[in-house]
């Protein structure tokens, strides 16, 4: 890893990583801050990586002569239960926080909608276990195909389309269809298919912003306030480059 002046003087670090399967492998630099950041402040260059994999994965497509189906204005799948890691619960609260008024006040009641219409029927309390203590693969499909049907949007919908894109979750960066988009009404559907690309979410969701641990740990977007209120962000500051081989070592980990 290489240290060098920022654009404004702040000392970076840089090094190149491979990561990826098959044809859709990267190679790429990746530089966060060399001094002492919060897990939070390592984020932009996660978003970076997923989208470089991404990028790798859609290449690939193309070649193979598959196109990618997702758009603006296709917003079926952001009526999902969106898993955040607890460094992008900071990250998008902090986000709508520093939003303008009015559009701060009614992104933030479109939070408390969600909240309240999954308190009401008893969905919040399960999401909130799983998202705290785990479960299985085959309960979370469950969950996730029951919250589908529910039809809460994405608090950040807007004309069916993503009104953060740049700041978008990690997960929604590896979600990308190449099965046609009307199939996406119904995501428990078999005939959907998604690109082959390996998702850093599940590895980011074990770097915590109090300290990387064994355990994944999430929140579910439309209860990332619900989240913060019962998990006090910690202020743990280290070289940038830890938090970056916390993920690496949350990836290793996830798939001996």
């Amino acid at each position: 890893m290489t240290h060098a002046p920022g654009a404004i003087g702040r000392p970076m670090a840089t090094a190149r990583l491979k990561l990826g399967a098959g044809a859709s492998q990267i190679d790429v630099p990746v530089s966060v801050p060399a001094d002492a950041v919060s897990a939070e402040e390592a984020l932009p260059a996660i978003r970076r990586l997923q989208n470089e994999l991404v990028t790798a994965a859609e290449r690939a497509a193309a070649h193979e002569g598959r196109t990618i189906s997702c758009k603006a204005g296709c917003g079926a799948c952001c009526r999902q239960p969106v898993p955040l890691a607890d460094i992008e619960v900071d990250a998008l609260i902090r986000l709508v926080e520093q939003m303008a008024e009015p559009r701060r006040s009614i992104v933030r009641e479109r939070f408390r909608q969600a909240e309240q219409r999954l308190e009401e029927i008893g969905m919040a309390a399960r999401l909130r276990e799983m998202g705290e203590r785990g479960a299985d693969d085959r309960d979370v499909r469950a969950t996730a195909n029951a919250y589908f049907r529910l039809g809460i949007p994405c608090p950040f919908l807007e004309d069916e389309s993503c009104s953060i894109y740049p700041d978008r979750p990690v997960t929604c960066r590896a979600y990308v269809v190449t099965s046609p988009a009307s199939l996406c009404r119904d995501v428990s559907s078999r005939e959907i298919k998604t690109l082959p690309v390996l998702h850093l979410s599940p590895a980011l969701q074990t770097v915590s912003a109090a300290q990387p641990t064994a355990q994944r740990r999430w929140s579910v977007m439309t209860l990332m306030y619900d989240w913060r209120r019962r998990h006090a962000p910690a202020d743990r500051r280290q070289p940038g480059p830890f938090w970056i081989n916390a993920l690496l070592q949350g990836l290793q980990a996830l798939h001996k």
